[in-house]
């Protein structure tokens, strides 16, 4: 059965496997079950990702799904809103 979902703002593909593979290492069935994807793919927000494998770990993949979360580790550009070098060094110098 094909499941698609769509892509939530600054979500990875490590993210999109946890949730939909219940591990990271799923990012290789993310991977073979969408072509276009790839190691260096930058995911869209609205993107829409199928989902065709079976999970790595189904417990964790539920946990995910019956709690209503979504991992999200991408940044933002702006993440840092201070030089870490410079106030690293202004702060312990």
């Amino acid at each position: 059965m094909v499941t698609k979902i769509r892509v939530k703002e600054l979500q990875t593909i490590w993210d999109i496997a946890l949730q939909e593979y219940g591990s990271v290492s799923g990012v290789k069935q993310l991977m073979d079950d969408n072509p276009e994807i790839n190691f260096q793919t930058l995911l869209q927000p609205g993107q829409i990702i199928k989902i065709i494998s079976e999970p790595v770990n189904k417990d964790v993949r539920d946990f995910y799904k019956n709690n209503n979360i979504f991992p999200v580790s991408g940044e933002k550009d702006d993440a840092l809103p201070y030089d870490f070098n410079n106030d690293f060094n202004n702060d312990f110098n």
